[in-house]
């Protein structure tokens, strides 16, 4: 759409004057001005609309625009504050809680804060320094001991865990996007599920595969795993496969790892593996030399 100039606006107010319609001064102008760019119908009405509301003046009208006062250092400040105490905000709320534009908050949080909305990394667990200390000294004793070239060594390691498995999650990753500064590091968030229904999943496995795998649903009578269970269900399902792989080889160099659940370190789960003559692999949190 062409802009209306104040020749053009003059010309249209002289047929106004004149008593003439609007389809009849774009006819006039199209022979006054050919091969010119001039307003379209739609603009020539309006302006006779206007002119009958009793507009005098051709000028533009003067306007308010943006506000001169959208980025100040109280904003700032109040957008600042708003996204440190609600980190997981949307851009139309943090705009309705500091009265702000769409570009200003952008402008604010991008050039002014420095800031970026990701998603968190999901993580099992949160771990204390010692924690994860003890863990680095576990792997480094895993290495000395099974970082040679022989790679069939990791085949001695069955690893045990158990997990639950939730109907449904109700936070998805996008739902828990935080605002943060460019230079901190990613936010962590341990994986939950609100779900009641669910089902317990325990996995025996090594560096082959999946060697056994349970599925416990929680019933009335049974909503965790004791050392009974553990040893009954899992360990005699675990030690019938691993002798049907392993054949005459039996469990010589075959070492278990499961964590520190209390149904693993009772004595009638250790009693059963030492019966068994199958070996305990220290878990992380011990942090102890391997003995092999």
């Amino acid at each position: 759409m062409v802009k209306c100039t104040s020749a053009l606006r003059a010309f249209v107010f002289h047929d106004f004057k004149n008593g003439l319609t609007p389809s009849q001064c774009l006819v006039r102008l199209q022979k006054t001005f050919a091969g010119e760019s001039i307003p379209s119908k739609r603009t020539i009405q309006r302006w006779f609309s206007d002119l009958r509301a009793g507009r005098s003046v051709l000028e533009d009208l003067s306007r308010a625009g943006r506000r001169p006062t959208a980025v100040t250092p109280d904003k700032i400040i109040a957008l600042c504050d708003f996204v440190i105490a609600h980190p997981h905000a949307s851009y139309a709320q943090i705009r309705h809680a500091v009265d702000i534009g769409s570009s200003q908050c952008t402008a604010i949080l991008k050039w002014e804060l420095g800031m970026k909305k990701i998603c968190s990394r999901w993580v099992p667990h949160t771990l204390t320094v010692d924690q994860k200390q003890a863990r680095l000294v576990f792997c480094q004793n895993l290495i000395n001991v099974f970082g040679g070239e022989d790679e069939q060594r990791l085949k001695e390691i069955v690893t045990g865990d158990e997990m639950w498995g939730y109907y449904y999650n109700p936070l998805t990753k996008r739902q828990s996007m935080e605002w943060v500064k460019k230079t901190d590091p990613r936010p962590l968030k341990v994986r939950r599920s609100r779900s009641v229904r669910k089902t317990m999943f325990i996995v025996f496995f090594n560096s082959s595969g999946v060697v056994s795998i349970l599925k416990l649903i929680p019933t009335p009578g049974r909503r965790t795993i004791n050392a009974a269970y553990y040893v009954k269900t899992c360990l005699k399902k675990l030690v019938q496969k691993l002798r049907k792989k392993r054949g005459k080889t039996g469990f010589r160099g075959l070492k278990l790892h499961h964590n520190n659940a209390s149904s693993h370190t009772c004595s009638l789960t250790t009693d059963f593996l030492q019966q068994e003559g199958l070996k305990l692999l220290p878990h992380p949190v011990l942090a102890r030399p391997l003995t092999m």
